[in-house]
């Protein structure tokens, strides 16, 4: 932990000061967010930004903790602190954030009836004893804090149980209707993608209807409802019970810091940083550092760099690395704002084995993180991480259809029924020899205009030698474009291949879908650097983890290459997930 005032805090005090006074008269933002108790993790440093921009507005900043919070000395000493909130937003009891998987009726375990009750009236007893001591800690704040008109309030991290709470003190506070108030939801209302909600529309209901209710008791307050994906706001608006807004994630400037320079025979750091819950893959770390480990780990070019909160973890490794090296580098969980940004900024290559299907929706700060840093990442395909770097991909390989050498083209849906390949429960394919001089493979295809949302192909690519044996497999799945373009993958041909089998298939639905214009294009990467075409511009995106090792491998193999496009594409990101706009968002807010 950083001890003193730390420089970010120091410098935003100055900007802070720069200001003109800030009168008792000031409207005030008052940020609370009740799951902040230290400087670890991104509940600081989203505090940290929003109420300096909050404060360059000529909002006074006030912000409203959990009572164990314990780094006021490194906020801005002008900054009014109330450390009071008994509870997180995270809970068990919430509906929301585990996806609407339980009703407020209790589960459906297949156990007895009256212990099927007996728990729902312990789950009932449990959630509104959350929200009413959520209700007493609003209240205690306020009389504190006071309120009047000009004024906001952010729920940065709310739960539809902090909803109902909050609800409680609104309606027994009229003077609360002077203020603004405005609700950020992070988590699903839905577990898997579009495809898979149908089935869940009874425990949706339930959510339903605590909204409902909710929102009937405080039909005068001004309330804004916000999430942090496009995703998210989209599963939040089929409750049908508020318009929900998308909010930018802001990204602290610390991880826009330039970077130094790579030293020459220094080792590419992988970097796996955040908090280790099971749905980041950390199990799985084992297995990627093995398949690279003599090509990498062992001789020093590359390095893994694991932050953990688990003392004790540490990876059983294939054997001792080479000389004066270090194949991993483990990091302490938390760490100050400070030391985990300059982490952040020394990574070569971000890798996140997170599960796709519980990040579909989710917006996840460790990215923006590393995409600010310039850092290019390995990612989870389908999910709200491969969706921010699949643009920056798919320009990269439009790129590659004009740049490299065509052997020959294959239009795949030459003779097909009106000019479309039709994919359903049954994956469709068929094998194509490879022609003389193509080391590249560029697979392409056009969606229909009615492809639903949450709707994915996935590309399987078998090459085979002239005796039929199979010497590699890969795998892409690929989402929708923008503006119906051309969807793109690319891969490397192995030597000594004369055959490929092609399959498309719906990734994570049976349901009918067909493609147009599918083709297949033999290329040449003849005289490329290392004598192979890059797969991607700032990232990779894995289908399943035994294919992280090979995307890996891929990326360091072009590290040049990937660092170039992620350093461009830094400005992109940083100019959208800042403070400053989110800031401007809550306050244009209608």
């Amino acid at each position: 932990m950083v001890s003193g005032q730390s420089r970010a805090a120091a410098a935003l005090s100055a900007a802070c000061c720069s200001a003109p006074p800030l009168a008792i008269t000031m409207p005030r933002l008052v940020l609370i967010d009740h799951s902040l108790r230290d400087l670890g993790g991104h509940h600081y440093p989203y505090a940290l930004g929003v109420l300096a921009a909050a404060a360059a507005r000529e909002l006074r900043p006030v912000l409203a903790t959990h009572r164990r919070f314990r780094g006021r000395d490194q906020l801005p000493g002008g900054w009014e602190v109330h450390a009071l909130f008994r509870y997180e937003s995270y809970s068990r009891h919430t509906l929301d954030q585990q996806g609407a998987t339980r009703s407020a009726g209790g589960r459906t375990d297949g156990s007895l009836p009256w212990l099927s009750r007996l728990r729902g009236l312990f789950e009932q007893q449990a959630r509104r004893r959350r929200a009413r001591a959520f209700a007493a800690d609003c209240a205690l704040l306020f009389r504190q804090v006071g309120l009047a008109r000009g004024d906001h309030v952010f729920l940065a991290t709310c739960s539809e149980l902090d909803l109902v709470g909050l609800v409680d003190y609104l309606a027994s506070d009229a003077a609360t209707e002077a203020a603004a108030w405005h609700l950020q939801f992070h988590f699903p209302v839905f577990r898997g993608r579009e495809t898979d909600y149908a089935p869940q529309s009874a425990s949706v209901a339930v959510l339903r209807a605590v909204f409902r209710a909710a929102l009937k008791r405080v039909p005068r307050h001004r309330l804004h409802f916000h999430c942090t994906t496009e995703t998210l706001a989209e599963q939040y608006a089929r409750l049908e019970v508020a318009p929900f807004h998308v909010l930018p994630y802001p990204v602290h400037e610390l991880f826009r810091a330039p970077q130094r320079p790579p030293e020459p025979g220094q080792a590419l750091r992988v970097a796996c940083v955040g908090h280790s819950r099971r749905e980041k893959g950390y199990g799985h770390l084992q297995e990627i550092v093995g398949k690279l480990w003599d090509d990498f780990f062992a001789t020093g070019r590359a390095q893994l760099v694991l932050q953990t909160g688990r003392r004790k973890f540490r990876l059983s490794l294939p054997g001792a690395g080479a000389a004066h090296s270090q194949p991993v580098s483990y990091a302490p969980f938390p760490l100050g704002l400070e030391r985990y940004a300059e982490l952040v900024r020394s990574a070569d290559v971000g890798l996140m084995v997170y599960d796709s299907e519980r990040y579909y929706a989710r917006c996840s700060g460790v990215l923006l993180e590393m995409l600010c840093a310039g850092v290019p990442v390995i990612v989870p395909a389908g999910s709200w991480l491969a969706a921010q770097i699949a643009d920056e991909n798919q320009r990269w390989l439009e790129d590659v259809a004009t740049r490299l050498r065509r052997v020959e083209w294959r239009d795949v849906t030459h003779g097909e029924v009106h000019g479309v390949v039709a994919l359903g429960a049954t994956p469709v394919g068929a094998a194509y020899a490879v022609p003389a001089g193509a080391d590249e493979l560029l697979v392409s295809f056009r969606w229909p205009m009615a492809a639903p949302a949450g709707v994915f192909v996935r590309i399987g690519i078998e090459q085979r030698d002239a005796l039929g044996r199979t010497l590699c497999r890969a795998e892409t799945i690929v989402g929708r474009g923008p503006l119906q373009h051309s969807v793109r993958a690319l891969a490397h041909l192995a030597s000594g291949s004369v055959e490929v089998g092609v399959v498309w298939s719906n990734a994570w639905s049976a349901e009918p879908l067909a493609l147009a214009e599918v083709a297949l294009e033999f290329m040449s990467a003849a005289g490329l650097p290392g004598g192979s075409c890059p797969m991607g511009a700032v990232g990779l995106a894995f289908s399943d983890v035994a294919q992280v090792s090979e995307l890996l491998r891929e990326v360091l193999t072009h590290i040049d290459h990937y660092r170039a496009h992620a350093r461009r594409f830094s400005r992109t990101v940083a100019d959208y997930h800042n403070s400053v706009r989110v800031v401007t968002e809550l306050l244009e807010a209608q």
